[in-house]
């Protein structure tokens, strides 16, 4: 038994071909490459792997014989349609030397499966019946035939029909999927149809369309390419212990307990580096203080980083000024009066759950008592925009006390709520510990992203800007919910890539957006306290390079 690749037309899409070899793979079967333009279209192939053209190639020029013929392959049977899902008004059924149920058609419609349609007929039905969409689009817009995307479509309804899974955001694959709407709405397309286009071409669930669309719809006024105005980012790249399924830029604080005031002194060069490249220049409208967690470092360290910003920086003409304070476990009235003082108006207090087995669980020192204490004690400092963050799909969590989670937190009356879908990163310790893996439910932390959908809406949140993560549980995604009035411009465009942002500390990222917004390029710092400290001449180096440039201050990198 094999697979044929039938080509009539030699302007097939070598990705067409690509996937018939993933399909090869799959089932063990040998490929088969035929048709009146089979042996232009190897040619063309091996040319593209820049092989020599006498490279051997496997051409079959007729039938091969565990193919089953047309005659014994009733079209009922096969899940053929009596008429050319393409429009040619010509059967699949081909003469002899042809290989049975082939489509004419240059389309994705020419990938069928002649030879195994009695063997795996659910792969021959959806095959066809992707063809069929597949077509139809095409037809709509012929630029469609040389999408990959098409390709991660066409396998991906084949492989959902066999082995019956689909997932919520289709072949949408992307970080940003709201940044898939702003492209579409720009092109020209209007909001139904860019609805159609996510359920129709990306195969998306109708909720998560209306995730993305409302979240696109609250976001817009804040869209749009800020040429001279940036955003500064400072790192603090310390928390009070490493949560269990964390794996960004941060170390324990007990462990760098010696080396912190080293850190600072960089620190406090670096952003001096960074005011004196920006002036003139870039106007800083958005600062945000992260980490790791800002307030695991002493008091005095916190001030004199602070006050340093306050300043090199012009803070009363911010859009936005956010600080990370993070955990309970580290927050206290001394230091959320240095965050008051030196000027942010919007703080960060990060439960993850309300369930004190699963704090534990996952390594947070603090308890449900002290997150309820620490986000009262912010707001009485006169703290009028409080985000919280909850993770949905903790190892052992269920439902219910997710449900108990949103309910405590929105009791709490926070301006904002971001949830995030666990992501079961590689280099965690949650993912290298295989005994507390079985305690994560994937159907348990979609139901958690509905619920938690659902709850926040029911209480006058709404969404404002939206990320996915590779490894996220259930294939979901991370959103921040917030009243009316009180979102974080700067997550809006650090997702939308439409604002220059410098990045000051251990594992920040500097992003120089250019040409309109046309142009990106990054520079990474170290993301080790101790590597950023070791290499901070070539960080400055490098950084006075490239914010040094005039021209083109993105050549740089």
């Amino acid at each position: 038994m094999s697979l044929a690749f039938y080509c009539t037309h030699e302007a097939v899409p070598m990705h067409y071909f690509e996937a018939m070899q993933v399909f090869s793979h799959i089932y063990g079967l040998p490929l088969l490459v035929t048709g009146l333009q089979g042996q232009a279209f190897v040619s063309r192939y091996v040319a593209s792997l820049g092989l020599p053209a006498d490279t051997d190639a496997v051409l079959a020029e007729e039938v091969p014989d565990d193919a089953v013929p047309a005659e014994e392959a009733p079209a009922e049977e096969a899940g053929v349609p009596d008429k050319d899902p393409c429009g040619t008004d010509e059967k699949y059924c081909v003469p002899d030397k042809e290989p049975a149920l082939a489509c004419k058609d240059p389309g994705l419609a020419c990938i069928e499966f002649p030879g195994v349609v009695r063997a795996f007929p659910m792969i021959a039905g959806e095959a066809r019946k992707a063809a069929e969409e597949d077509c139809e689009l095409v037809r709509r817009n012929p630029a469609l035939m040389n999408d990959r995307n098409m390709l991660k479509r066409h396998l991906y309804k084949t492989l959902s029909d066999v082995y019956g899974y689909k997932s919520p955001w289709g072949v949408l694959t992307g970080v940003r999927p709201t940044k898939v709407v702003h492209k579409l709405i720009a092109q020209g397309f209007t909001e139904a149809q860019a609805e159609a286009h996510l359920r129709d071409f990306y195969c998306c669930s109708e909720g998560k369309i209306r995730l993305c669309m409302d979240t696109f719809r609250n976001q817009r006024h804040m869209l749009g390419y800020r040429g001279k105005d940036c955003g500064l980012y400072v790192a603090f790249p310390f928390c009070p212990s490493i949560c269990s399924y964390c794996t960004f830029g941060s170390s324990p604080i007990e462990r760098y307990r010696n080396k912190v005031d080293a850190y600072k002194a960089l620190l406090l060069r670096e952003l001096e580096l960074s005011a004196e490249l920006l002036s003139g220049r870039y106007n800083v409208k958005y600062i945000y203080v992260g980490g790791g967690t800002p307030t695991a470092v002493p008091a005095n360290v916190l001030r004199e980083v602070l006050g340093k910003v306050s300043e090199l920086f012009d803070t009363d003409s911010l859009v936005e000024y956010s600080v990370e304070a993070g955990r309970p476990d580290s927050i206290d009235a001394e230091k959320l009066e240095i965050i008051r003082n030196a000027g942010a108006r919007r703080i960060s207090i990060n439960p993850q759950s309300m369930n004190a087995k699963t704090l534990e669980l996952v390594g947070r020192r603090h308890t449900p008592e002290d997150i309820v204490e620490k986000v009262k004690l912010a707001k009485s400092m006169g703290f009028a925009n409080v985000n919280m963050d909850v993770i949905a799909g903790l190892p052992g969590e269920t439902p219910e006390d997710f449900r108990e989670t949103m309910k405590q937190v929105i009791g709490l009356d926070p301006e904002g709520i971001t949830v995030h879908t666990l992501s079961l990163k590689r280099a965690s310790q949650l993912a290298k510990n295989e005994s507390v893996k079985t305690l994560i439910d994937v159907e348990n932390a979609g139901r958690m992203a509905d619920l938690s959908r659902e709850m926040t809406v029911n209480a006058g949140y709404e969404p404002f800007y939206m990320y996915r993560q590779k490894n996220c549980i259930g294939n979901n995604e991370n959103v921040s919910y917030c009243k009316k009035g009180f979102e974080s411009p700067y997550n809006v465009h650090i997702m939308d890539e439409d604002l220059t942002i410098v990045g000051v500390g251990a594992g920040a990222v500097t992003k120089i957006v250019s040409d309109g917004g046309a142009g990106i390029r990054r520079f990474f710092n170290a993301k080790s306290p101790d590597e950023y400290m070791r290499s901070f001449d070539v960080v400055v180096a490098r950084k006075r390079e490239a914010l040094g440039d005039e021209k083109d201050p993105a050549s740089a990198f």
